[in-house]
């Protein structure tokens, strides 16, 4: 998923529903008494949830909005589209699942942090959870994680990964299915690993919601921005492979369609929203 210009521009309205969760959210957060709490953002992408809608929530007198995520591409993108917005926000590289080596100027030295539309795509949710968990300061802090546990995208990676035409750039599909999608109970799974990470005061939501994408073009061209599998296939074959993974995400939701009334291009998905908070750790 190293497409920054054209992830930017599509999922508009997800992104909005998003926002507006976050704003919501935001009024569990435990704000500092001086203003100058510190953020960090974990796969931010190419950097417009966090600046369009988490940077503007913050305290005017923060000290400090970090947008970061695993692609270098997203992180140059999003320094040259938003790097003149505030001078006190940076821009990162960052493994939030990587095991060694965690930059030493992001350990424990953020009042929270946030993730939107990331986490789906991290296999490692233990590791990930105790790295976000060791970002917050020793004082403590909170964190809200917005990512999706279901979607229709999953099946079809499962399902297309079968196809002999495809199969051998797809041997590692699985690492594009969320972990919590064939779960019979997401949000008590998620809650248990926020809380063997040792967060406290956990909230977890799951919110359903149903899009339609129109035609086939738009989902299509929605689809390109976040399929990973693209990375490996021939650039020749991918209007070829775009066509048969499509059409499995049909398939899948004209067999999920509730009513006559629906088009063949609505996709559903279930976003799991999580808060928790670290408390100060004890010192002697």
């Amino acid at each position: 998923m190293n497409q920054p210009a054209l992830y930017h521009k599509s999922h508009r309205a997800l992104k909005a529903d998003i926002g507006e969760i976050i704003a919501k959210s935001f009024e569990k957060f435990q704000w500092r008494v001086d203003g100058k709490d510190a953020l960090l953002d974990i796969g931010s992408g190419p950097g417009d949830v966090l600046m369009e809608h988490i940077l503007p929530l913050m305290p005017s007198e923060f000290s400090r909005v970090v947008c970061s995520d695993l692609s270098e591409d997203m992180v140059d993108f999003a320094r040259s589209y938003y790097g003149h917005e505030d001078e006190r926000c940076e821009f990162e590289v960052l493994d939030i699942a990587m095991k060694v080596g965690l930059p030493g100027n992001l350990l424990g030295r953020f009042d929270h942090i946030t993730s939107a539309l990331c986490l789906h795509w991290v296999q490692d949710y233990k590791t990930a959870l105790k790295n976000i968990y060791n970002f917050i300061r020793p004082e403590g802090g909170d964190c809200l994680l917005i990512f999706m546990s279901t979607h229709n995208i999953f099946d079809a990676y499962n399902y297309t990964s079968q196809f002999s035409r495809w199969s051998e750039y797809m041997k590692d599909s699985n690492r594009c299915i969320s972990p919590l999608h064939y779960s019979n109970d997401p949000k008590g799974d998620f809650s248990q690993l926020m809380a063997e990470s040792g967060f406290c005061d956990i909230a977890i939501d799951i919110k359903s919601r149903i899009f339609d994408y129109g035609n086939m073009e738009n989902l299509k061209e929605n689809v390109k921005s976040v399929c990973g599998t693209l990375d490996h296939i021939p650039i020749s074959c991918h209007s070829e492979f775009l066509n048969d993974f499509v059409a499995v995400m049909v398939e899948y939701a004209a067999n999920a369609k509730r009513s006559e009334a629906q088009t063949k291009y609505i996709m559903k998905y279930d976003l799991i929203v999580a808060y928790g908070r670290k408390p100060p750790t004890e010192t002697k």
